[in-house]
């Protein structure tokens, strides 16, 4: 999903060569910013601007008026919003004039606090309504070999099945063996699984490119505010107390909730970021909570003796 400075650059792509495809979401979307919800309809579109998921474009009707500063881009092709508390300099959202989405404004993800679907909180981006997520329990012999030596072996995984990705085999930790792994400081989330990571130390390297709200509570999942929170400068001892107290618990809270991948070494080599794990993924996919998964195009897995074809997938690059 793109930074709120890409977001032009989305409108300008949009308005001149349009979407991939436009579908009509009949879900109640509500967005949450500075608590409040600034934005509450039943008429969004899922818009997939590229042709792996969609977004939600709700129309400017349902969006709170009072809280924009709004300047014209492109001619009046489209508006540029820009929330009035935020010190930021880029948009937080778009509002097209032209074309299938006349009317319709795009949120830049990120820079929202939380999004509903119905009553249920989405993560990421908006699941895509025409894929789905089963998990199935297994009792064939699952094998997974690295370099041609056997790194775990099972008769009790879980698989899971996703539209357009290839099944993923999640195994008891105890099926692997643990001396040929090591921690990673990768971080990845999903929207149907949630938060994977790669445990080495707190969270506040990544790039802040979100205006955080200053008020608390804060969410654990969100590591911009973590980032927010570290750099702001305290100008008194009470607002010192304030971001060191709410810092502490953000941190405190997100390092017992969100958990690991694993690098894999053998025959002196090191194979990065191999495995993932969720501790606590989300309701529907907690069959696989604390199982560790490998990736199927970077190893060789054998169920039942029959080797499996690697899948092709973008987790492959000529230097995986």
């Amino acid at each position: 999903m793109p930074p709120p400075a890409v977001l032009l650059d989305l409108a300008k792509s949009l308005v001149e060569k349009g979407p991939v495809k436009i579908e009509d979401c009949p879900r109640r979307i509500r967005i949450l910013l500075d608590k409040e919800y600034i934005a509450d309809t039943t008429h969004a579109k899922y818009v997939w601007e590229h042709p792996y998921y969609p977004q939600y474009y709700v129309p400017r009707e349902s969006v709170k008026s009072d809280i924009w500063t709004e300047a014209k881009e492109l001619d009046g092709a489209f508006t540029a919003l820009y929330f009035k508390k935020s010190p930021m300099k880029t948009p937080h959202a778009i509002l097209l004039h032209t074309g299938g989405l006349k009317g319709y404004v795009r949120f830049d993800w990120g820079a929202m606090d939380a999004w509903y679907e119905e009553e249920q909180e989405v993560y990421v981006h908006p699941l895509d309504p025409h894929c789905r997520v089963d998990i199935r329990p297994c009792s064939r012999e699952i094998k997974v070999v690295v370099d041609g030596v056997e790194v775990a072996k099972t008769t009790n995984s879980m698989i899971l099945f996703e539209t357009g990705a290839p099944p993923r085999y999640y195994l008891l930790q105890t099926s692997v063996r643990q001396d040929i792994l090591s921690r990673s400081d990768t971080l990845t989330s999903c929207p149907y699984k949630g938060d994977a990571k790669y445990d080495k130390t707190l969270p506040i390297s990544l790039p802040l490119n979100t205006f955080i709200p200053s008020n608390p509570p804060f969410k654990s999942r969100d590591i911009r505010q973590a980032n927010a929170l570290a750099r702001q400068v305290p100008q008194s001892p009470q607002e010192y107390l304030f971001l060191s107290y709410h810092l502490h618990a953000l941190l405190t809270h997100f390092l017992a909730t969100t958990h690991s991948y694993y690098n894999v070494t053998v025959n002196g080599k090191e194979y990065k970021d191999l495995i993932w794990w969720y501790k606590f993924p989300t309701h529907d996919s907690a069959f696989i909570a604390g199982r560790y998964c490998f990736y199927n195009e970077k190893v060789d897995i054998f169920i039942d003796g029959e080797k499996l074809v690697r899948p092709k997938t973008h987790f492959v690059t000529p230097d995986s």
